[in-house]
Formats: structure tokens, C-alpha cells, sequence
């Protein structure tokens, strides 16, 4: 029996097409085009965002957020991590996690607050040789409570 773990080797070509999924992600947030957003998701796709809603499918994810960018986060700017490529675990030839962050800044904010910093996990796939989200959950980042012990923000481990 073999217990050996997915190794994390890809094509540079493999990297660079995640790379480019998560600047278009951020691109259509930016620009407030919830059609652009969904289409980077798989017709299968589960979107978890930081209230715990959870919306499925490439389409429904795009109305949801076209909705979003015409109401409360109009005119809002999505930051992400700049280097995408080298934090992309390959579990499979066609399967890739993601363990990244972001903020979203509203209209009128310089700069996003604090309380706007999120943690997110994504599933990306690869099918047709385009790679889409296939899985993602947003998470607001904050303070272990009751001082839990464990990597997060202040936690043993965790960002201090």
C-alpha cells in the first residue's frame, strides 16, 4: 500500500492558467460584471461566501453577484494575492487548492478596513483544459475567541 502524498508538481502552463483565473476573477469584480465572475466558475460549483450562503452553479453565482454589484457592493475593488501560481497545491494532474486571501474595499474606502480581510479556500479543476472554480469559501479573518489556541490570527502558529 502506498502512502505517498500528490506531489506538487505542474506545468509552469498549469500555474500560470490559475494565475490568470484569479486576476479575471478579480477583473470582474472590479469592473461590477457578475457574468464575467460566474463564467469562471463550473456549471457544478459551490460558492460559500463569509455569511455562510451558499449558492450553486457557474450561472447562479454571476446573478448573485451581478445583484450584489448593482446594490450594496456597487463600486466596490476586490484585492487578492498577487502570486496565486506558487500557492496552488496540485492534488491531482487536474485538480489544484488554493488557500489564499483578499480583501474587498466599499466605494469611498482608500483602503479596505480590517473587518473586510478575508481567508478563502478554492477547488479549481481542470476540464476541456481550461481550469475553473469548482469549490470556494470566503472567510472573514478574526481573532480565535476565547484565546483557542491554533493557527489563527494571534493563535500559537497564527499571524500575530
Amino acid at each position: 500500500m502506498s502512502t505517498d502524498l500528490p506531489t506538487n508538481r505542474s506545468s509552469a502552463t498549469d500555474a500560470a492558467a490559475i494565475q490568470d483565473v484569479f486576476d479575471r476573477l478579480t477583473d470582474a469584480w472590479n469592473r461590477g460584471d457578475g457574468a464575467a465572475y460566474g463564467a469562471l466558475f463550473t456549471a457544478d460549483a459551490d460558492y460559500i461566501d463569509v455569511t455562510g450562503t451558499h449558492t450553486r452553479g457557474g450561472d447562479a453565482i454571476g446573478r448573485t453577484h451581478q445583484f450584489l454589484f448593482d446594490g450594496p457592493l456597487r463600486g466596490s475593488k476586490l484585492r487578492g494575492n498577487d502570486n496565486i501560481a506558487d500557492a496552488a497545491q496540485f492534488l491531482a494532474p487536474d485538480v489544484a487548492l488554493v488557500i489564499g486571501g483578499g480583501a474587498s474595499r466599499l466605494a469611498g474606502q482608500a483602503e479596505a478596513p480590517l473587518d473586510r480581510q478575508s481567508v478563502n479556500t478554492t477547488v479549481l479543476v481542470k476540464r476541456d483544459g481550461a481550469w475553473r472554480i469548482r469549490a470556494f469559501q470566503n472567510n472573514r479573518v478574526q481573532s480565535p475567541p476565547f484565546g483557542l489556541p491554533g493557527g489563527g490570527p494571534g493563535g500559537p502558529g497564527g499571524r500575530r
